[in-house]
């Protein structure tokens, strides 16, 4: 999990979607942002013990009540955090997923799109 995510997200989408944070399930009654880990992939483990740093990545399920609003909300979540400093180092946003509904939520907020970040932060000498 990057720590600080969060807060770079909450003033920014204030007024236009909650943000929760890892265990925090989303709030049907509106539009929000689930951070949850990342995506598991061989690029974000640490093969080489001479890689300079370690590459941690985030998941963001940006929830809506239409495609259109669920896709528009990962863009603005996406653009936020693209190229944004956290920690003295760089965030990059490397995929936006299309809007899909899930058929079996009962609430009116059943749209999410899907925005992976990723945070290298310098490895120490092993």
């Amino acid at each position: 999990m990057i720590a600080g995510l969060a807060g770079l997200l909450t003033d920014p989408l204030a007024g236009r979607a909650a943000v929760y944070d890892a265990d925090a399930p989303p709030d049907a009654a509106g539009p929000s942002v689930w951070i949850t880990d990342g995506p598991t992939v061989l690029g974000a483990r640490q093969l080489d013990a001479r890689a300079r740093g370690q590459v941690e990545a985030v998941r963001l399920v940006c929830t809506s009540s239409s495609s259109a609003g669920a896709s528009s909300l990962a863009l603005f979540v996406a653009i936020t955090l693209d190229g944004q400093r956290l920690a003295g180092e760089v965030l990059r946003v490397p995929m936006i997923a299309e809007a899909q509904e899930d058929r079996t939520d009962p609430s009116e907020y059943r749209w999410s799109s899907t925005v992976d970040v990723e945070h290298t932060t310098p490895r120490g000498t092993p």
